[in-house]
């Protein structure tokens, strides 16, 4: 035989059955910091958001639509408000206390179709409205005396929520909620056959 300078190992698979990861926290710890982060924190923020956001709609509409910065502000905070709505509802599927009532769905797949897609979509357009700002903002630097000549309105938004609205759509087409008939509902007398 000739020495090809390779050395041989033998590589066995083990099941990961088998295999013991130490937790980081106990199973009352873990949930006690979901209570505390997605049932108190998260909900506060999200409120608080909220509140904010309804206040700046109200403060743009004031203001009127003459201005097209306001316009781009106004499209941003009532994409923003629809964001943050949807955290909301994504905070609750999250609380411990949800995820261990007796329903007939499971949470999380509930919030990923009521919840998910929305927030996505309007994070998507809150990204484009934002890119449009920064678009604007850069034309005022560059060409200071024709940015004013750029006129546009409501309409400008309401073909972007349309389009996202459209792609979302597709999404929802596709996608559906199963009715799941566990033996465990069916043995706690959830389901009557």
């Amino acid at each position: 035989m000739t020495d090809t300078g390779y050395s041989t190992a033998t590589v066995t698979a083990v099941p990961t059955s088998h295999i013991v990861i130490e937790k980081l926290l106990s199973d009352e710890a873990s949930v006690i910091v979901q209570w505390v982060i997605l049932a108190v924190t998260c909900q506060i923020i999200n409120i608080f958001g909220t509140v904010t956001n309804i206040i700046n709609i109200l403060c743009f509409t004031k203001q009127g639509f003459r201005d097209p910065v306001n316009v781009s502000f106004l499209g941003l905070a009532i994409s923003d408000l629809f964001c943050v709505a949807s955290l909301l509802w994504t905070n609750v599927c999250m609380n411990p206390a949800f995820n261990e009532a007796d329903l007939p769905f499971e949470p999380m797949e509930v919030q990923f179709i009521t919840s998910g897609f929305l927030h996505t979509n309007f994070n998507r357009v809150t990204s484009c409205i934002t890119a449009f700002i920064t678009l604007e903002r850069c034309l005022c630097i560059t060409a200071p005396l024709k940015v004013r000549c750029l006129r546009y309105d409501l309409s400008v938004l309401h073909v972007l929520y349309q389009i996202m609205s459209l792609h979302l759509s597709f999404i929802y087409f596709s996608a559906g909620l199963l009715i799941r008939e566990d033996l465990e509902f069916k043995l706690k007398g959830k389901f009557v056959s």
